[in-house]
């Protein structure tokens, strides 16, 4: 089906109790579980290395449930400003306007090798309020991560099918994080993302910041870079040379 197909608009809060449903069902009885959320504002939603606000703040939730015997489901939601970010008369977003807000749901399973290694599985599914690209944009996209020590980890992501436009875009990126105290990290990390059948564009992205860490929340400044293979493309203005700060509550 093409991305000007007229499709129904996705239902976000119908998601959730399905995956709840279908994380249940494989939980261990009598194992134990924790719930977490937090909500954040930041000075840019920069993701993988361009900004999907625009370069505008952005207001951002989380809630995550996480299962003793390795399960985890939760859902992730951001306010967006992709009409700023990509330019309002970008023709391939159309005429109705673009999406302002993103939904993710998201279901995984977390594999504990040794005290070292651990391995991760993750299904997400990507929600728009609106249009992109001429269609309603919703996706999936799987991830393989690959822990040692949660000081370092390699993350290997692919959509079949981003943003509905018959293309998929492949994400292979490292990072690496220090606790310099209980309360303070450093970290960073880089990546390739090949979505150019899809997007327009392959390039590399990277960041490094310090995060301070509360058990209400904490505090996160970051430095993001991208570099693009093709200057002539038409492309979100990537997030090269900018500071981001990040405030965040949990609960």
């Amino acid at each position: 089906m093409s991305a000007t197909t007229t499709r129904n608009k996705y239902r976000p809060t119908s998601a959730l109790p399905c995956l709840a449903l279908f994380a249940i069902s494989l939980a261990p009885p009598g194992a134990e579980a924790e719930i977490t959320a937090s909500v954040a504002l930041t000075s840019d939603y920069v993701w993988r290395g361009f900004s999907r606000s625009g370069g505008d703040i952005a207001l951002q939730g989380q809630v995550d449930w996480q299962h003793a015997g390795g399960l985890y489901l939760g859902a992730f939601a951001s306010t967006l400003d992709l009409a700023a970010a990509y330019g309002s008369g970008y023709r391939p977003y159309g005429d109705s306007g673009t999406a302002d807000l993103e939904f993710v749901p998201y279901v995984g399973y977390s594999w504990g090798i040794d005290t070292n290694w651990r391995v991760e599985a993750q299904l997400s599914h990507y929600l728009f309020d609106d249009e992109l690209l001429g269609g309603s944009a919703g996706y999936q996209e799987l991830y393989l991560v690959v822990h040692f020590r949660d000081l370092l980890s390699a993350e290997f992501a692919v959509a079949p099918d981003a943003y509905d436009q018959n293309a998929a875009t492949l994400n292979l990126q490292l990072n690496a994080r220090y606790p310099v105290s209980d309360a303070w990290t450093v970290s960073g990390g880089g990546g390739w993302f090949a979505a150019s059948d899809a997007l327009g564009a392959d390039y590399l992205h990277w960041h490094a910041g310090l995060s301070w860490r509360h058990r209400y929340g904490g505090v996160d400044l970051r430095y993001f870079g991208a570099a693009l293979r093709d200057a002539t493309l038409r492309r979100p203005p990537p997030a090269n040379g900018e500071f981001v700060l990040t405030l965040t509550v949990g609960f």
